[in-house]
């Protein structure tokens, strides 16, 4: 939220002319360290799936049946991805930090109007 309402306030100090080339690479900043963001949190999730996969394509099968039992607690509680929450807007991916992108452009519509 407060990512998109800076989004937002920086994008109307564009609009106004407003020490242009600072407020321009302060925009560029705030997208970019938001999008880096939701990109890791995306690779969070990616490779926790990947995780359960390697873990099956190992040789589990030739082990001792303690950690063929370890194993297979890890492969079961690896096809739940693990996921970053951004309280009680849900997990943060890709498609959340796009959609606070939009939600700066949004504001920035309706406060302009």
């Amino acid at each position: 939220m407060i990512s998109s309402v800076t989004i937002a306030i920086i994008t109307l100090q564009i609009i106004e002319s407003s020490q242009l080339a600072l407020n321009v690479a302060m925009l560029a900043y705030m997208a970019i360290q938001l999008l880096i963001f939701a990109w890791n949190c995306n690779e969070i999730i990616v490779e926790s799936v990947d995780l359960a996969n390697s873990l099956y394509e190992s040789n589990w099968y030739h082990q001792s049946k303690s950690t063929k039992l370890i194993l297979r607690v890890m492969m079961m509680r690896c096809q739940k991805p693990l996921r970053l929450i951004i309280g009680f807007f849900g997990p943060m991916d890709l498609e959340a930090g796009v959609s606070r992108l939009k939600l700066g452009y949004s504001y920035t519509t309706i406060v302009k109007n």
